[in-house]
């Protein structure tokens, strides 16, 4: 009779080629360490934040203590970047972030920089003021970029806020998005690039530089400018160039209503059709429309000239003096 195993030694059979193993060392775990740069950082924003006297951009000149403090390099600058969700919460983080980054940049050793911005909800203010490196925003910026900027360059790779620009004196400053309000605002001097649309009051109060803006510009682009040059590459807003004292006004597009408005001196030239009231208590200074213009040209206008190459809707009954001409034949004027 053959001779039954019984099951559980049949089970046990099965392993019976596997031996016992070695004991293994357990390893320590490891230790995360944390960087000390980048804590030293985060404390020097959370002190600048909370100085009783921080008001504007210009009052970072009493805290360079928290600037100089740290050396930071281009890296240093990176990483720190990306931890900047951290602070959200700080009452003053968007002026703060961008006045403290700004002097790091400056003080650095280091010439070109990147910062990313494309976690934060909050927009970084301020950022690249009085500039004089080269640095590239990933992802959209705040207010103020590129305020009082010396020398060279502020990339954005996103949108900026209100602004931009503002009382730039050198360097240029590149926008790949679009602009909120006052974009130029009494520059001085240096280069502003906008590749999408600027918002009302592009380049008000400038004095020098160049403006370019390769999309559409709002209402009052260029009012009250004294010198400089701004292109717009598509339309222009409602009274473009209101009381402009000189500098030059390129529109490549359409513009709007009162162009010119109360116009001191400059010149205003657009390829592309004007509305209504076209140098309307205009005094002098020159306005050039190569397409169209609506009417009531000349609007109570005591000086300066505008000359119409396209249609016109018609001459005010309330023109003063000054010169309108359609084409090369004087309609209006001594």
């Amino acid at each position: 009779m053959e001779k039954r195993i019984p099951a559980t030694l049949s089970a046990l059979g099965r392993f019976g080629n596997f031996k016992p193993e070695s004991e293994q060392k357990v390893r320590a775990p490891t230790i995360v360490r944390k960087n000390p740069k980048l804590e030293r950082m985060k404390q020097a924003l959370i002190v600048f934040n909370d100085l009783d006297y921080f008001q504007s951009p210009r009052d970072h000149l009493d805290g360079l203590h928290e600037i100089e403090s740290v050396k930071c390099s281009a890296k240093d600058i990176q990483m720190f970047s990306l931890i900047l969700p951290e602070f959200l919460r700080l009452d003053r983080f968007s002026v703060s972030a961008g006045i403290l980054l700004s002097g790091w940049i400056n003080h650095s050793p280091d010439m070109e920089f990147t910062i990313d911005t494309t976690s934060l909800e909050q927009q970084i203010d301020c950022l690249g003021f009085q500039n004089r490196k080269i640095i590239t925003v990933q992802g959209n910026i705040g207010r103020n970029a590129g305020q009082e900027m010396q020398q060279g360059a502020l990339i954005v790779k996103g949108n900026a806020g209100a602004e931009a620009g503002y009382r730039m004196k050198g360097g240029e400053l590149f926008i790949h998005g679009d602009t909120e309000w006052n974009a130029g605002g009494l520059m001085e001097g240096g280069r502003l690039v906008v590749c999408g649309d600027a918002r009302m009051k592009a380049g008000e109060s400038m004095n020098g530089g160049e403006i370019i803006i390769h999309g559409n510009s709002g209402y009052g682009s260029g009012g009250y400018i004294r010198g400089g040059k701004l292109t717009i590459h598509g339309n222009a807003g409602d009274r473009a160039g209101y009381r402009m004292q000189g500098g030059a006004i390129l529109v490549k597009g359409n513009i709007g209503s009162e162009a010119g408005s109360c116009m001191v001196d400059g010149n205003i030239i657009v390829l592309g059709n004007a509305g209504d009231s076209l140098g309307k208590e205009m005094h002098k200074g020159r306005i050039i429309v190569k397409g169209s213009a609506g009417i009531d040209i000349g609007e109570w206008m005591d000086g300066g000239i505008i000359r119409i190459k396209g249609m016109i809707g018609g001459i005010s009954d309330d023109f003063e003096s000054g010169k309108i001409y359609h084409g090369w034949r004087r309609v209006a004027g001594e």
